[in-house]
């Protein structure tokens, strides 16, 4: 379990600083954006993050091929670079981090990130992808990838 405190003495009224202590990472959180999600989604959010060692690529393909709104990014925190997606709908969203010497983990084809579009956007989303396919190894995925 991480150890995450919130520093509220050296925060504006309407911030809190979440400090990480086994990462020594900050992160400013707004009063009025964290109030306006926890209106939209209830007293919890949930952000899957996952390190990669091609942050760029990876921004590319979230923001232009699947057209994820970003959230917001950060760059040389304590020696690492970030993005957040918006996954929208969801009140989830996505981190990606790189650097701080910290090694990607290996890839794993059963790690999978499934997102369910709607058919129009599934359509338009195909479109930009055409001839980038992939075929899943687990049997399910590929019959029912495009279901």
């Amino acid at each position: 379990m991480r150890n995450v405190t919130v520093d509220a003495h050296r925060a504006h009224p309407r911030e809190r600083i979440l400090h990480d202590a086994r990462r020594g990472v900050r992160a400013r959180i707004e009063g009025s954006d964290r109030e306006r999600l926890r209106a939209q989604n209830g007293p919890m959010q949930v952000r899957f993050a996952r390190h990669t060692d091609r942050l760029d690529e990876i921004v590319r393909f979230y923001r232009d091929d699947l057209g994820l709104p970003v959230r917001g990014e950060f760059r040389d925190h304590a020696g690492y670079y970030g993005v957040f997606f918006d996954l929208p709908g969801t009140g989830a969203h996505l981190e990606f981090t790189s650097g701080a010497g910290q090694a990607a983990p290996t890839p794993d084809p059963e790690s999978l990130l499934v997102l369910y579009l709607d058919d129009a956007e599934l359509q338009r989303t195909a479109a930009r992808l055409a001839g980038r396919e992939t075929t899943p190894t687990n049997p399910y995925w590929q019959q029912n990838a495009w279901a």
